[in-house]
């Protein structure tokens, strides 16, 4: 069985392991956790992405995952209670908006 790949990368003072994974759910490509971030192989080199999920290390470490999680999954479940889709649900938690300005804001710093 081939091993997964892993690269540690330090976000704003943080030391972080980029695990290259294969296995996702349909449609997802990464999902960062407090300590690491699981990736596909395809998406390593995708700044924008990247800055994505550095933005979502930041979370986790201002709330703390406790609260991160709760609130995450909080806003995600109101979304769907509410009648939006899985899509729109997802793309309206308040940590993924945030998430997509950072990521942006980097790729126009860096370009």
């Amino acid at each position: 069985m081939k091993s997964a790949k892993r690269t540690v990368v330090e976000v704003d003072g943080i030391t972080i392991s980029l695990i290259e994974w294969s296995v996702f759910p349909p449609d997802v490509v990464a999902m960062t956790f407090p300590t690491f971030i699981l990736i596909h192989p395809n998406c390593v080199e995708d700044i924008y992405l990247l800055e994505h999920e550095f933005e979502h290390v930041r979370q986790w470490r201002c709330y703390g995952p406790i609260l991160f999680t709760f609130r995450y999954l909080f806003e995600y479940l109101r979304g769907r209670l509410t009648g939006k889709s899985h899509q729109s649900a997802y793309l309206n938690i308040s940590f993924e908006k945030a998430a997509r300005v950072a990521a942006q804001a980097a790729v126009d710093r860096d370009s």
